[in-house]
């Protein structure tokens, strides 16, 4: 299995929906040509946090990766996310991603999981090796941070990465010390795994760390600046690298630590694609995720204003609105 496949940066993208709140496939679409247009952007994930997995149906969810993977048409890999309790549902939805043609499923911890997983490696292992003989697909583990209740111990994440199927982890502990735990750890696996952060603003510290890529919604947004950042730190350039992450600092702010705004992000995310111009239409989300207010739409402009990302994407060409 190639290593390489699994670096580098990996947009998690949203969940476009029409006013009737079905599938927009057409906004999906051309979201996805734009990713794909940006060169560094070397993989997608879809049906997972940032495309709000909890509100499709298995059929949509589906549909979701046909999508992707019938856009991608084999060019970069496409990742899907799987979110299940039952061991027998995760590895049912785990044939729905490889039969809608996903190169890889990022596995959620399972709720039936919770407590589990600071143990020991024995529960994550026994779950794991189950559905890696079930399934005949390349896995990504979720690392979650520690506060949720999932998150695997160092040692487990090694033991883990002895699986033949699993090729990399997301890394979203949100926690530097943890994730330096986590590389001291992995370094003597058994097994070479990529490590991905998910920790979308923590980007500058991890990549600083060497991780090996990121997979991220902040991706979808800011592309260009994520793979900068991540080219820039590889080769070096601190003051390069530093100067993408300011630029970004106004963007991750509102999105990820403005309080009462975290369940709004997804949809903040897809407003802010529709103002600069990437999406033709505005989305709404499905209940009982919330719509934004006009105040909502006011913060994302400034955000937009104040890191330069609307002058950026006007450089473009874009139709920003």
């Amino acid at each position: 299995m190639d290593h390489g496949q699994w670096q580098g940066i990996f947009a998690a993208t949203p969940l476009p929906l029409t006013d009737g709140l079905e599938i927009d496939e057409e906004e999906m679409r051309r979201l996805i040509r734009f990713l794909m247009g940006v060169k560094g952007i070397n993989g997608l994930l879809c049906t997972a946090r940032a495309g709000d997995v909890w509100v499709l149906s298995r059929k949509e969810r589906r549909r979701v990766i046909e999508i992707h993977t019938s856009e991608v048409n084999g060019a970069i890999p496409v990742v899907a996310g799987v979110q299940a309790n039952a061991t027998w549902e995760v590895i049912e939805m785990m044939k729905d991603a490889k039969a809608a043609g996903a190169s890889a499923a990022l596995v959620l911890p399972p709720e039936t999981l919770r407590g589990t997983t600071e143990l020991g490696p024995d529960a994550p292992f026994q779950f794991f090796s189950a559905i890696a003989k079930a399934v005949d697909i390349p896995i990504v583990l979720f690392q979650y941070p520690v506060t949720r209740g999932f998150t695997y111990t160092p040692q487990t994440l090694a033991k883990l990465a002895e699986i033949e199927s699993v090729v990399a982890v997301k890394e979203s502990t949100w926690d530097i010390k943890r994730l330096e735990r986590d590389l001291w750890a992995m370094k003597s696996a058994k097994r070479k795994i990529s490590i991905l952060t998910g920790n979308d603003t923590l980007l500058f510290p991890t990549f600083l760390h060497g991780v090996d890529g990121a997979l991220v919604g902040l991706a979808s947004l800011t592309p260009h600046w994520v793979v900068g950042l991540f080219q820039a730190m590889q080769q070096g350039d601190i003051a390069r690298a530093k100067e993408i992450n300011d630029r970004l600092f106004p963007i991750t702010e509102l999105l990820y630590e403005t309080p009462g705004f975290s369940y709004k992000r997804n949809a903040a995310i897809r407003e802010a694609l529709f103002m600069l111009g990437v999406l033709k239409k505005q989305s709404v989300p499905r209940p009982p995720l919330q719509p934004l207010t006009e105040k909502d739409r006011k913060l994302i402009q400034d955000a937009l204003e104040q890191s330069g990302l609307r002058s950026f994407y006007q450089s473009l060409g874009m139709d920003v609105r």
